[in-house]
């Protein structure tokens, strides 16, 4: 966010001119990578005519001594007259300590867009964010919804309920936050899966929790806590942003029924979709340790949602260097800082 803007402005700005706007589009992800490394900036961007056409929040950071990598993550409502208005906002930050402009656009591949990208001097880059997802529309009644899901998806709830599994919206308290570190932690160790710090995870939940766009579940049998999720929103979607759960003697599919109270919940306010997050490519669902992942999203849409490439703009003669070697600074930093440098 830029000059003397109030919070409300900006997110406006942004659910005005993007189509289903991700929350790291928000202001309350500008607050969060405060003092990260990260530097946001909103900017408002217009055409020829003076008509504003996109509201887009970057982020800018020294990139390994190359320049200033500046970054716009998950746009979307990007159109091929969009990217010619993004790509004369990118020419006039050429020269100076600028590396490269990276996008990453959070829509459904698109070969006219990606052709658009590319006419206009864009070059693919390595992406920062997942590539594939399950998103579940909220907009049909709950019987459709119930019956658009997979039969092993629908079995499981209809075990779940009868199993006397409690699932509640929970404050951000504390002692919720200690039990739910405690289950993200021993997903991480079971199932290999990356998660962010203690510190990060405190801080996002936090931030998004104080703009009112977070919520936490967390699903009880017999007393014991067995699974938990948090939520963020923004607009008129909503994302599974982080969570966990145990394994329990009587295999109780928790996480489904968790899931599907969260999908109601949100239907019930007024939501219109709810991303699931990252899946495994759908070409390659065994590899590494998300084939679990796989089979339990695509249980509520077995319609997978493949996103635009990463784009960047070069703004100097370093940017075919960190284009071609991203991904070993990358490594390098994480093994050094333990830590993802995004």
């Amino acid at each position: 966010m830029t000059g003397s803007q109030s919070p409300e402005s900006w997110n406006d700005a942004v659910l005005r001119t993007q189509h289903h706007p991700h929350f790291m589009q928000s202001l309350a992800w500008a607050q969060f990578k405060t003092g990260s490394g990260w530097e946001p900036s909103g900017q408002h961007l217009t055409n020829a005519a003076g008509d504003e056409v996109l509201a887009v929040q970057e982020f800018t950071r020294p990139a390994f001594g190359l320049g200033n990598l500046i970054h716009a993550p998950r746009v979307s409502g990007m159109t091929p007259d969009k990217v010619k208005v993004l790509t004369e906002h990118a020419k006039k930050l050429r020269g100076g300590k600028n590396l490269a402009y990276k996008i990453e656009t959070y829509q459904q591949s698109d070969p006219e867009l990606i052709a658009a990208y590319k006419s206009n001097g864009w070059i693919e880059a390595y992406p920062s964010q997942y590539q594939w997802s399950v998103t579940v529309d909220l907009t049909p009644d709950e019987d459709t919804m119930f019956a658009n899901f997979g039969p092993k998806a629908r079995n499981h709830l209809r075990f779940a309920m009868k199993a006397d599994i409690e699932v509640n919206r929970v404050p951000f308290e504390e002692k919720n936050i200690v039990q739910l570190l405690e289950l993200v932690g021993g997903t991480k160790d079971r199932s290999g899966a990356f998660f962010r710090s203690e510190d990060y995870l405190r801080k996002a939940w936090g931030t998004f929790d104080e703009a009112g766009q977070a919520r936490l579940y967390m699903a009880h049998h017999e007393g014991t806590l067995i699974a938990a999720a948090v939520v963020f929103t923004f607009g008129k979607k909503a994302w599974y942003k982080d969570g966990g759960s145990i394994r329990t003697q009587k295999r109780l599919p928790a996480p489904h029924l968790m899931q599907w109270t969260i999908m109601r919940d949100l239907k019930a306010e007024g939501f219109e979709a709810y991303d699931l997050g990252n899946v495994p490519d759908p070409e390659n669902i065994t590899a590494g340790a998300m084939e679990g992942l796989w089979h339990f999203k695509t249980g509520f849409n077995s319609t997978v949602d493949t996103y635009m490439p990463a784009f960047e703009y070069p703004l100097n003669s370093k940017q075919k260097l960190w284009n071609k070697y991203e991904t070993k600074f990358l490594g390098l930093y994480s093994r050094l800082r333990k830590d993802y440098w995004y």
